[in-house]
């Protein structure tokens, strides 16, 4: 579905097909707060970024915009491990009389920054970003959601709860909102379950195996 597939069935859905009550843009700004809403609790916009160039002896690199929960980094084609500041400290202070700088092996996120342990010794390295990520502005003339298209019906409730909010029936806007919740843990179930079957996103339990500060055993 197209945002105009789906503002059109909200008008319908709420008896408002020919009103001019609520202007196409008004209800395109609603669809755009249900998409970011998506976004941010069930995760439904995933992508990928290979603009990050590593820099000899530049430690830190910031996230591109938009890309607020990483699910895999990789430096020069070799996926990092994920870590903590704190572990990160700890793996430092270990290696503190041995050379800082090398292949990075560790990385992690704090504040929309990008941390690597060793610090990158070699500049030009691209450094991969796999992260859940904002869905990107829309307008009436976007034609394309970055969401899986299954998820396109459950995006009408939300329109429709904005319309019924506007207009003041508490009730039926109540009543849409619950759907739109329960589309959300079915949203989320269902992106899970995609990670479940190509195992892709199995990521961190690779690196839950054995292991000391220095790495996995």
């Amino acid at each position: 579905m197209t945002p105009s597939d789906i503002i059109l069935a909200a008008r319908q859905f709420s008896n408002n097909e020919g009103s001019d009550f609520f202007s196409d843009a008004e209800l395109i700004s609603y669809l755009d707060f249900g998409l970011k809403d998506a976004s941010i609790r069930a995760k439904v916009v995933e992508n990928t970024d290979t603009t990050l160039i590593s820099v000899a002896s530049q430690q830190e690199y910031t996230l591109p915009s938009g890309f607020f929960e990483p699910t895999r980094i990789e430096y020069d084609g070799l996926k990092l491990r994920p870590s903590s500041l704190s572990e990160l400290d700890k793996l430092t202070s270990a290696i503190q009389n041995s050379p800082t700088t090398g292949t990075p092996r560790y990385y992690a996120i704090f504040a929309g920054t990008l941390k690597l342990v060793p610090t990158p010794d070699t500049a030009g390295k691209t450094i991969k970003v796999y992260a859940h990520t904002m869905h990107p502005s829309i307008t009436i003339a976007t034609t394309t959601l970055s969401v899986p298209t299954e998820f396109h019906p459950y995006l009408i409730d939300y329109v429709t709860y904005r319309i019924y909010l506007k207009e003041g029936d508490e009730a039926r806007a109540k009543s849409h909102l619950d759907l739109w919740n329960l589309n959300i843990d079915t949203m989320k179930k269902s992106m899970l379950e995609r990670k479940k079957r190509d195992r892709f996103a199995v990521v961190q339990n690779e690196d839950q195996g054995p292991s000391n500060t220095l790495g996995l055993i």
